[in-house]
């Protein structure tokens, strides 16, 4: 377990949590689901837990399966089982390990499932989001019938797109829960941020919830009724009226839950770390707005959305440069600067030794910072998150993706630095999260934002930071500065 701390006893649950936990259990039976919008660091795993608990205790589910992204399917769930006295008796097991790095092969995988299914005792099966396909296809392939009639579907924003086929006509995973969901009598769904680009995110969301009941039974019929669109159908745009009439249709089955309503949790204090290129740097950053390309790097950028990270690399300070004589083509990482580590190398020192949760954007980023930090750990490593919580770890290097939700890492440090920003709003809020949670011993979190001045940088920074901010915003943003500097 990652949590230093004692088994929690049911009556340590906060009063908010117990009140959720009871609304899920009370609506079973008379709503076919919920969607959990609640604010990272408010425990939506275990008020999610102990409801699913009350729920088997009353013969009301047999049998649940949670859906979770790897890192949380692996280590979040089962930590929070263990660190419950109320949920220990819980029968689970996990398809996808439960370690961080732990590999499951699909023999073993598939054993695991056999056993479970053997065992009428086995209430809970756990998976990453990755395997559901898999999972469908097993229980059909071997004469089974779908033996979950309960499923809760952690960080449910990833159904956003609703699409039952991938773009090669494959079954998607959302095309495998769409085939199934009418076997399942309960549908959990868990978000921080449930519309990161806005209304149009709540469609898939909703459909596994209640078959399209409420928003439509086809995405096309749900962007027709409540959107406009360009020409082409690429740019949808909320009708009038359309954000009330389709909260309205969807209240009965939604949560939500704000952090700063219910908790008090440790001050957030931000920094800006600007760095400065050199003239000559700054030179061919220009150019390269302008012309799209670094000759003297031999790079290129294709089109305007790839200068937008081309940009942000070279802000970084470094720039892929892909070899088309090749084949295939070798992507290499060509060496601008280094003035983000100088940076860096100052907020270690400023910040006394403490633990700094550093993220990182591309592998070039994580090469440098592995070649200069021989004592950093990265996230993946088996056993890294468990030694960071146990404060043993001086720096830990991380991409937001890879621990941005439901992540337990708060009793490591109180130190986060972006080394470089990424554009989805999303990734940087629940990043963001991972440190000012409960169970944080600090009074104050710092996040450190290292900022190369002139550069893309410090636009995205401010859309980021806004507390308004929306995924459309940055978008536009990015838009605008590419119209912008392209002129």
């Amino acid at each position: 377990m990652s949590e230093p701390v004692a088994i929690r006893r049911p009556n340590n649950l906060r009063s908010y949590q117990r009140e959720l936990a009871a609304r899920l259990r009370d609506d079973f039976g008379k709503k076919p689901g919920a969607l959990l919008a609640v604010q990272m660091s408010l425990g939506k795993t275990v008020m999610t837990a102990t409801a699913m608990r009350w729920l088997l205790d009353e013969f009301m589910v047999r049998r649940w399966l949670i859906i979770a992204p790897l890192r949380v399917a692996q280590m979040t769930w089962p930590d929070e089982f263990g660190a419950w006295s109320h949920l220990r008796p819980l029968k689970w097991v996990s398809l996808c390990g439960t370690r961080i790095g732990q590999s499951v092969s699909p023999a073993k995988r598939t054993e695991l499932l056999r056993q479970f299914l053997a065992d009428p005792s086995q209430e809970i099966a756990i998976i990453n989001r990755e395997n559901v396909v898999w999972l469908y296809r097993t229980l059909r392939e071997n004469g089974h019938e779908w033996p979950f009639d309960g499923i809760v579907y952690d960080e449910s924003s990833r159904l956003k797109e609703g699409r039952k086929r991938t773009g090669s006509r494959r079954l998607s995973e959302f095309g495998a829960l769409a085939k199934v969901r009418k076997h399942v009598s309960y549908v959990i769904e868990l978000t921080g941020t449930p519309t990161p680009n806005g209304l149009i995110d709540l469609w898939g969301q909703l459909y596994l919830i209640d078959q399209g009941r409420r928003l439509g039974t086809t995405k096309t019929a749900f962007l027709r009724r409540w959107f406009d669109s360009d020409y082409m159908g690429w740019t949808h745009t909320p009708k009038p009226n359309a954000e009330r009439e389709i909260l309205d249709r969807i209240k009965d089955v939604t949560v939500s839950l704000k952090t700063r309503d219910v908790i008090e949790l440790p001050e957030i204090v931000t920094s800006n770390v600007f760095v400065e290129l050199t003239k000559k740097e700054m030179r061919d950053y220009r150019r390269f707005e302008r012309e799209l390309a670094l000759e003297e790097h031999d790079i290129e950028a294709v089109n305007r959305g790839v200068l937008t990270f081309k940009l942000l690399q070279y802000a970084n300070g470094s720039v892929y440069r892909t070899d088309e004589d090749s084949f295939p083509p070798k992507r290499e990482a060509v060496r601008i600067h280094d003035h983000k580590l100088h940076a860096l190398d100052s907020i270690l020192a400023e910040t006394g030794g403490a633990n700094l949760l550093v993220a990182y954007s591309y592998k070039f980023d994580l090469d440098a910072l592995k070649k200069r930090y021989r004592f950093a750990r990265v996230a993946e490593e088996p056993g890294a998150l468990d030694d960071w919580n146990a404060g043993k770890v001086r720096m830990l290097l991380a991409h937001p993706a890879s621990i941005g939700h439901g992540m337990n890492i708060q009793f490591g440090g109180h130190h986060i630095v972006w080394f470089g920003l990424n554009p989805s709003l999303e990734l940087y809020q629940q990043f963001n999260a991972r440190l000012p949670r409960p169970g944080q011993k600090a009074e104050r979190v710092f996040i450190h934002h290292i900022l190369t001045r002139g550069t893309f940088d410090e636009k995205l920074i401010r859309i980021l930071a806004d507390k308004d901010a929306t995924q459309e915003r940055i978008t536009d943003a990015v838009k605008s500065h590419l119209r912008v500097k392209g002129t």
